[in-house]
């Protein structure tokens, strides 16, 4: 048994989702330093359902509109974690939870609303 568990993404969860995107970019440009961190953009996407172990986050996934308007679902997963099952379990559940035809269909509202999501996370947190 593990102290693994998934659940719906909250505004309270929003603080640990932004540290591990920002985690993440810092991984992926080493030439960007910490205090550096530029401001959430598009990418960042929406979030859905969170992946916790021990109550701490360890990944999230999210959903975001790619330059040809289709909706994509992704993971990002603390490092300790990358390419575990259960990166592959959260993927399985949101994938089930949230239909990419139903995504599809209303992209350009999603599109705009991770926008503004975007854009107060920027200035709230």
């Amino acid at each position: 048994m593990t102290d693994l568990c998934f659940s719906p993404v909250c505004i309270p969860d929003l603080g640990a989702i932004k540290e591990l995107y920002r985690k993440r970019q810092l991984s992926l440009d080493a030439a960007v330093e910490p205090a550096e961190a530029s401001p959430l953009t598009a990418d960042f996407g929406c979030p859905l359902y969170a992946a916790r172990c021990k109550n701490t986050m360890i990944g999230y996934s999210y959903v975001t509109v790619n330059e040809s308007g289709k909706a994509v679902f992704r993971t990002v997963m603390d490092q300790a974690y990358n390419g575990h099952q259960w990166e592959h379990q959260l993927m399985t559940l949101t994938r089930e939870q949230y239909p990419t035809n139903e995504w599809q269909a209303k992209a350009q509202k999603h599109k705009e609303a991770n926008e503004r999501l975007v854009n107060w996370l920027n200035s709230c947190l």
